[in-house]
């Protein structure tokens, strides 16, 4: 996370996580283990830091869903996983945001955009309309939300 002193011992580790503490999964319910570079660990219950920097969960929790109703999986069904563009952070958020619209306000362009995104399937295709103006959209409501307070920051919390 920051760069340190390489030529004193005082900023190597202290100690390391014993072996038998390292994070781990045995025969989970599910049958299976996902990852997507996300946070592994309960960081309110782990006693280690394993890091900071992680990939937000939503990636994880779509391979989560296609696996759990996949059976007998076979070669196409992972090339199918691997090509999924939905977009769970929308899918969670977009209603939510479109609901808090006072439509009777929109005009011209915001009218467009507004029913582009209640029309929108929530997949990032490289053509998709309402994905851009859904990412722009959040964007500036998260600048709206945390700058009052944190004034301007370069990564705003998720």
């Amino acid at each position: 996370k920051y760069i340190l002193d390489g030529s004193s011992s005082v900023f190597e580790y202290k100690e390391r996580i014993p072996f038998n503490q390292n994070p781990k999964v045995l025969n989970p319910e599910q049958q299976f283990v996902a990852s997507a570079n996300q946070l592994i660990t309960d960081t309110t219950t782990y006693p280690y830091y394993v890091g900071y920097d992680f990939i937000s969960p939503e990636r994880a929790i779509r391979i989560n869903e296609k696996l759990n109703v996949m059976t007998r999986i076979k070669y196409e069904n992972i090339r199918e996983l691997q090509n999924d563009v939905l977009g769970v952070h929308a899918r969670e958020a977009l209603r939510k945001l479109l609901n808090g619209l006072d439509t009777t306000q929109l005009k011209g362009d915001s009218q467009k955009v507004y029913q582009i995104l209640k029309k929108w399937n929530y997949l990032y295709q490289s053509d998709s309309q309402g994905a851009t103006c859904f990412e722009i959209w959040f964007s500036e409501f998260r600048i709206a939300l945390w700058q009052d307070e944190l004034g301007y920051i370069p990564n705003y919390p998720n």
